[in-house]
């Protein structure tokens, strides 16, 4: 199921990344937080027309690696991964982004290299009103709250994808989610009162709570649309 694929990637990566920094001899937690400051920031976007997956190959044949499984699954010819400056200063939101990162032509432009340049923008999707929040969506556009928290490390307030995520696991019967409130250890509203209510709460405990919240929320949403039949 879609949460135990997920820790199961999370602890993937953490064994990866203590592994390197053994052979490297470099500080494993320096390691995992360059990890995570890479992991956090970066976008993938689609890879301009005559992108060549030989190409790719030919330079993991270059440095001495083999791409094995894990990397091919990891990596898709179709995007790339990028870094981009103040890109993180926009905000993501899963139900109604009013804006996407775009990679836009330079119209046969060169650089003073002679290669041809592209360009990317943050643009409009929609009207946006004078003192409106220009947000985007992270990761794919339809990540659940599981898979945001996996790569970006945040829970967002409202995701409409957690709704769908129920659907579809209750649909699959996967066993990995809890699809009835007695199923967990507090109610919504007694999460919801310790968020509010708690001084001096970790930044830890604080995400701990926000997931926990998110989930029933969704969990809530999902049982009145089954019940519904919308």
């Amino acid at each position: 199921g879609v949460l135990d694929s997920t820790s199961m990637a999370a602890m993937d990566r953490k064994r990866r990344v203590e592994a390197l920094a053994e052979r490297e001899g470099v500080d494993a937690e320096e390691l995992k937080f360059a990890t995570w400051l890479v992991e956090s920031r970066s976008m993938n976007v689609l890879a301009e027309e005559g992108f060549d997956e030989a190409e790719c190959d030919d330079a993991n044949e270059d440095e001495g690696e083999e791409a094995d499984a894990d990397a091919d699954a990891d990596f898709l010819p179709s995007t790339r991964c990028l870094l981009v400056p103040l890109l993180d200063m926009v905000n993501h939101s899963s139900d109604e982004p009013n804006a996407e990162l775009q990679v836009l032509s330079s119209d046969g432009a060169d650089d003073n290299n002679g290669d041809s340049t592209d360009y990317l923008a943050i643009v409009a999707t929609r009207p946006v009103s004078v003192g409106e929040e220009i947000t985007i969506s992270y990761g794919t556009g339809a990540d659940s709250s599981i898979e945001l928290l996996l790569h970006y490390g945040f829970i967002p307030f409202s995701n409409q994808y957690d709704v769908e995520m129920y659907d579809f696991s209750y649909e699959e019967e996967e066993e990995d989610l809890i699809y009835d409130e007695e199923g967990f250890e507090t109610s919504l509203a007694e999460d919801e009162k310790m968020l509010m209510g708690e001084l001096g709460i970790s930044e830890r405990d604080t995400t701990i709570l926000n997931f926990r919240i998110q989930m029933k929320r969704a969990l809530k949403e999902w049982k009145e649309t089954q019940e519904s039949g919308v």
